[in-house]
């Protein structure tokens, strides 16, 4: 099950679907810049769009996710990378999970996800794909230049 979220610049609550949980933003300042979040949101708008998907075993997740990329491609000029968090965890360990298939595969993936997150905490996936994203970023704009 996803979480979804909906965030509207207009308003003055982050809302999150699934929890009904609510925050103000106008109310919570996390670091020393004592800006509201709301506030350095706005600040740091792009024209990127992440979309994340997540979907039970045996769901075909993946050609979901090239259909996506390849409509906001099409109609909106968008390009798109998929970036797999199962990657990640097959990069991240130790064991060899590329001579797998089927069911053995993902719950040996599933597996060393958990161990994954239970050593490097349970953000780790998380950061390394923001961490692919900045570096994608950073790549781009350099040849922009």
């Amino acid at each position: 099950m996803g979480l979804l979220i909906f965030y509207d610049l207009n308003q003055t609550e982050y809302v999150m679907a699934e929890s009904a949980l609510k925050l103000k933003f106008n109310e919570t300042k996390e670091d020393n810049t004592n800006k509201p979040i709301k506030s350095k949101i706005t600040e740091t708008h792009t024209e990127e769009i992440i979309i994340g998907l997540c979907a039970p075993i045996g769901t075909d997740v993946h050609h979901i996710a090239e259909e996506i990329g390849s409509v906001i491609q099409e109609k909106y000029g968008y390009t798109f990378e998929v970036i797999r968090l199962s990657q990640f965890i097959s990069d991240h360990s130790e064991e060899d999970v590329s001579e797998l298939e089927g069911f053995k595969r993902l719950d040996k993936l599933i597996e060393l996800g958990n161990e994954l997150r239970k050593n490097k905490g349970e953000s780790i996936l998380a950061e390394l794909a923001i961490n692919k994203i900045a570096l994608n970023r950073e790549k781009l704009n350099r040849q922009t230049l």
